[in-house]
């Protein structure tokens, strides 16, 4: 249902980087769903507001805030990042990303705490100040 509400760029990205046969199977609904038009936009966001209730423009990075740390950072940090991102779906970040690092990313998951609201939002702020900035992190 996401999928739907993203930019057309946003969408084409993030189905190239499913299997072929879930981008089969996800384009025929992700069809109707546009073709609902603003009522189908405003039914993807009311199933959703739950899961994006506190993520706005400026306390959330968008994907590629997301993809441009991931070419930058180490997959310990980019991990980091992922946790202090709050509800998103780590799984479905990963698949954007190259094979070996998402697994790099996702062993550093497995040890990286839940993250103090404070210590979070000041990852995050850096976080889209690098991405905006297109800094080069050093390890």
């Amino acid at each position: 249902m996401l999928l739907a509400t993203l930019a057309p760029s946003d969408r084409r990205a993030l189905l190239s980087r499913l299997p072929a046969s879930a981008a089969k199977e996800l384009g025929p609904l992700l069809d109707q769903l546009r073709a609902c038009g603003d009522a189908g936009r405003a039914a993807v966001e009311k199933v959703l507001e739950n899961e994006l209730r506190g993520l706005t423009a400026d306390t959330t990075l968008d994907i590629e805030q997301m993809l441009s740390l991931a070419r930058r950072l180490p997959p310990e940090w980019y991990a980091r990042v992922l946790v202090a991102s709050g509800p998103i779906d780590h799984d479905f970040m990963l698949a954007m990303l190259d094979d070996s690092y998402a697994a790099s990313v996702r062993a550093a998951l497995r040890e990286v705490p839940v993250l103090p609201p404070g210590l979070a939002g000041a990852l995050l702020e850096e976080a889209m100040r690098m991405a905006d900035r297109e800094v080069e992190c050093v390890e």
